[in-house]
C-alpha cells in the first residue's frame, strides 16, 4: 500500500491525526501504541484501529512507514535506549517526531581527610 494510499484511507474515516508511541533499550525497540484522532487540538478522543474499523494489515503497514521515519532519528533503542513520538497530520502528510535518548552519566567526588583520635 502506497503512502498515499495510506493516508486517503485514514481520511476517509474522518481521522486527522495520528499518533505513534515507541520505545526501545539493550537493542531492540518497538512501536507500543498507534492512536487515531478525529480532531487535533487535543489526544483526549484517542482510537484504536478497531475503535474506527481498520484491519490489522494496514496498521502493520502504517507501522512500517513509522519505522522508516524512526531510522533517520538519534538512536532510541540500543544500550540505554529512549523513546518518543511520532505525530502525523491527515492528509497531508506532515509529521513531527519527539525522541528522547537516555544517556547514563557518571560523576567521581574525592574526599580526603584525617581521621581524629578518640
Amino acid at each position: 500500500m502506497t503512502t498515499t494510499e495510506l493516508l486517503v484511507t485514514l481520511a476517509d474515516k474522518g481521522i486527522k491525526h495520528v499518533v505513534c508511541q515507541y520505545s526501545g533499550s539493550g537493542d531492540s525497540g518497538q512501536i507500543d501504541n498507534v492512536w487515531y484522532l478525529r480532531h487535533t487540538d487535543n489526544e483526549d478522543g484517542m482510537q484504536n484501529r478497531t475503535d474506527i474499523g481498520l484491519t490489522e494489515d494496514f496498521e502493520l503497514e502504517l507501522e512500517r512507514k513509522f519505522y522508516r521515519l524512526l531510522d533517520d532519528v538519534e538512536d532510541w533503542y540500543n544500550n540505554d535506549g529512549g523513546y518518543g513520538t511520532i505525530h502525523l497530520n491527515i492528509p497531508n502528510g506532515d509529521y513531527t517526531i519527539e525522541n528522547y535518548v537516555y544517556e547514563m552519566t557518571k560523576e567521581k567526588f574525592d574526599h580526603q581527610g584525617i581521621i581524629e583520635a578518640d
